[in-house]
């Protein structure tokens, strides 16, 4: 059985608030991508995008994904994180991932009201920022489906609960 839980999504949708709940009910530690990589590079993820671009983030939390000790583990990635390189074949391979679907709007609605640390979207208008999230949403769906398994945002946590007892053993 899976010893480590990656869960991916879009922005906002509510990998590490999930994450860390879902650490407490099995007994496993939780860790958020985006601050192990903060920590190793000693700059904030905004900070990371204006001097080394997208790509070259991509990059240092490709290689931060893939240093990270998963031994019991349930790991917040960055919404981009499955989208680049092998990472998403990397998770299938080391442990179990779970997709949190969101809906458009209810991503939209969370990032009009916290947009300043998503380097992504901080300087889109309100309309960008809607054309930007159904964009890359519908672009990054095809990969996050390949996840192990799919949970609704409206899931309740007793179901939710039982399909990851049986996921990670």
């Amino acid at each position: 059985m899976a010893k480590t839980l990656f869960l991916i999504g879009f922005m906002a949708s509510g990998k590490s608030s999930l994450g860390s709940k879902i650490a407490r009910q099995f007994n496993m530690d939780f860790l958020d991508l985006d601050e192990a990589i903060s920590v190793r590079e000693g700059h904030s993820i905004n900070e990371l995008f204006i001097k080394h671009g997208e790509e070259g983030f991509r990059n240092i939390e490709s290689d931060v994904l893939k240093e990270l000790d998963l031994e019991n583990k349930v790991v917040a990635t960055g919404g981009g994180t499955p989208i680049f390189g092998d990472n998403m074949l990397y998770m299938k391979n080391n442990g179990a991932v779970a997709y949190l679907v969101v809906p458009t709007s209810v991503i939209i609605g969370r990032l009009r009201q916290n947009r300043e640390e998503r380097p992504l979207v901080k300087d889109l208008s309100d309309v960008e920022l809607t054309e930007f999230v159904e964009k890359t949403l519908e672009q990054r769906k095809i990969i996050y489906s390949q996840a192990d398994i799919l949970i609704p945002h409206t899931k309740s946590w007793t179901l939710l609960k039982m399909e990851l007892q049986f996921l990670l053993g």
